[in-house]
Order: C-alpha cells, then sequence, then structure tokens
C-alpha cells in the first residue's frame, strides 16, 4: 500500500536518507485539515503528520499503541479509558495531552465532515488529568477502538490550530476557519511534517525533527501531480 510507503519511519533505507523521494500521482486533496480531509491522498497525508491514539499492527491483525501507551474497557464496554504516553509530542515540540485528544475528537464531530460519523457512538469525553482520556460511548461498541486507527482520527495541536481559527465548539461547522491556515501549516506529532503545497500540483513533505518515535529513515517526499498512468509508474 502507499500509504505504508510514506506513513511509517520502518520503510526506506539509509541509501535513500537525505534524498526526496518522489512520487507521481493523481492527487484527489480536497483538504489538508484532518477533521474536512476526506480522500485517498488525504490518507497518506494524514497517515504521515498525525499520529493517533492507537495504531493497526504491520499485518494489520492487532490495535497497537500510538500516542496512548495503553487502554482498557469497563464491563460492559461502553467506558473506554486511554492513557497517554508522556513521551509523545507535536511537532512543535509541546507534549501531547488530553485536551488536544478531546479538542481534537470534538472538532472532527462537530464540524461534520466526511468521517464525523466514526464519533457518532460517543457520548462524552472527559479529560480526568493530562494524560488520561475517558470516552463514554452510547452503547457497547468491540469495533470503536479500532476505528481510532484511522488516518482522519490523527490528533491535532489544539492550541496551534485555535490559534488560528480552529473551533471545536458545536457551531464549529460555520464558526471553525482553520482550513486555510492548514494548507500551509502542519499540526500534528507524526514523523512528517508540512514543507509545502500547491494545489493541482505538488506536495512537499519533510522530516519531523522533533518526532518522539523512532527517526524515520527517509528525509523528504514530494509527491507530483499528475493523471498520466505511465508517469505514475515510472
Amino acid at each position: 500500500m502507499l500509504a505504508s510507503v510514506v506513513a511509517f519511519p520502518t520503510l526506506g533505507s539509509a541509501e535513500n536518507a537525505g534524498k526526496p523521494i518522489v512520487i507521481a500521482r493523481d492527487m484527489d486533496l480536497n483538504s489538508l485539515d484532518p477533521s474536512r480531509a476526506f480522500c485517498d491522498t488525504c490518507q497518506i497525508y494524514l497517515s504521515s503528520v498525525y499520529d493517533r491514539l492507537v495504531d493497526l499492527s504491520p499485518d494489520n491483525k492487532s490495535i497497537v499503541p500510538m500516542l496512548a501507551k495503553e487502554w482498557s474497557a469497563n464491563g460492559d464496554a461502553k467506558v473506554l479509558t486511554f492513557k497517554l504516553d508522556p513521551k509523545a509530542k507535536f511537532s512543535d515540540g509541546s507534549p501531547v495531552e488530553a485536551k488536544d485528544v478531546k479538542w481534537t475528537l470534538e472538532r472532527l464531530r462537530n464540524i461534520k465532515g466526511g468521517m464525523a460519523y466514526l464519533l457518532d457512538n460517543v457520548k462524552s469525553i472527559e479529560t480526568p488529568d493530562k494524560e488520561t482520556v475517558v470516552l463514554t460511548l452510547t452503547a457497547p461498541n468491540s469495533d470503536f477502538v479500532g476505528s481510532l486507527t484511522a488516518p482522519y482520527a490523527g490528533i491535532i495541536n489544539s492550541d496551534a490550530v485555535a490559534e488560528h481559527g480552529g473551533d471545536a465548539g458545536a457551531e464549529a461547522s460555520s464558526k471553525d476557519n482553520a482550513e486555510q491556515w492548514l494548507l500551509a501549516n502542519s499540526a500534528g506529532a507524526g514523523p512528517y511534517v508540512l514543507e509545502s503545497y500547491s494545489p493541482n500540483h505538488e506536495l512537499r513533505l519533510k522530516r519531523n525533527d522533533n518526532y518522539w518515535g523512532r527517526k524515520p529513515p527517509v528525509e523528504k517526499f514530494v509527491f507530483l501531480q499528475t493523471k498520466d498512468a505511465v508517469s505514475q509508474t515510472q
């Protein structure tokens, strides 16, 4: 899968270090905002730039820790508690905290973008401390934690985006105006950050020098827009 080639620091090799990998593809980007993006290329971008609470194992058979180092469910599986990894930090060096998770998920739901349905089953989101997030569901859902592995559930630096027009309140669909800022800036905790984006032409990602996880071997990725299938395979 192309997304795995881009998103995960385990891929690539030492010989590619320092050299950009150029990928020609028909970019179908509708947005670079995690709460609004809904496309194939969006998934590649979001997976590379925005770490999630949990991830899928390389063989896609199990759910593994990402920003959350552990999680648990109560007896009827309606209350899920996530404990954040204290080492996790955003690309600007600030820590990933429970408030960021709450803000991100509420913004995703309230902007009412294409993936807002992921949170249809969430009754409440509580943050008893900086490293704990408690999600209460309207009904038991054994698949819910798995849905949080989706690229669209990437956690956003709430302070950074709120400073530039982001809103997670009930009227976010009309009040939030951070989408334009997110076309030129990223605010995630993933292995890459946005370097530049020229719509219908080029998308550039560069390595996040503040990445809290394993350093990815590939320094830069460049996506070039093309509708030519031959060019895409060269």
